[in-house]
């Protein structure tokens, strides 16, 4: 896992840091990518610094605005072979699926609803088909309005694609001439 971005901010908020998976994509990376470092405050960023301190190792440190890193960082080897702690909340097992059947519609379903739940955070996403071509503007409003702290997803819309990334008040929209395979949203 070279890279693990996240957003300094984060690094406030409690509820964050005790996160199983927050703390373990963290300790996995190889390159950590402080990212919306131009909505970093003093505060912020004397906490990623602290942590850096305390956590950071040898490990590559790249401060990135909206995501913006340098694609070499994707191809770099993967050197951190960290063992992460196992879990008390993900104590139980799943069925296995493999390969794309996990994160794909059963045939002939238009769409399906997942819920997730742990750690003090709640998840609600939904995977539409390919039929399914959702309003540019009419999605947007909905991400930017909804009542909730984080919304993320590629639509299918009549021109392509928007994605989506909304996380509180920060909203980052990119629209491409190209459709998805499918539309997913959380």
């Amino acid at each position: 896992m070279p890279p693990c971005a996240f957003s300094i901010r984060q690094l406030l908020d409690e509820k964050a840091l005790t996160n199983d998976n927050f703390r373990d994509q963290l300790a996995a990376a190889d390159i950590i990518v402080a990212n919306k470092a131009d909505r970093a405050t003093a505060e912020s960023q004397a906490a990623l610094d602290t942590w850096w301190q305390n956590f950071g190792g040898g490990r590559q440190r790249v401060q990135a605005t909206q995501g913006k890193i340098d694609g070499a960082l994707l191809d770099l080897p993967r050197l951190n072979l960290t063992e992460l702690p196992a879990s008390a909340e993900h104590n139980h097992s799943h069925p296995i699926k493999q390969g794309l059947a996990a994160l794909s519609l059963p045939e002939h379903q238009r769409w399906r609803r997942n819920l997730n739940c742990g750690q003090g955070h709640q998840a609600c996403g939904w995977i539409f088909d390919a039929d399914t071509v959702f309003d540019t503007i009419g999605i947007l409003e909905w991400a930017r309005l909804a009542p909730v702290d984080r919304v993320k997803g590629i639509m299918r819309t009549p021109d392509g694609l928007v994605r989506i990334n909304r996380q509180g008040s920060d909203f980052f929209i990119e629209t491409q001439n190209v459709a998805p395979p499918d539309s997913r949203i959380e």
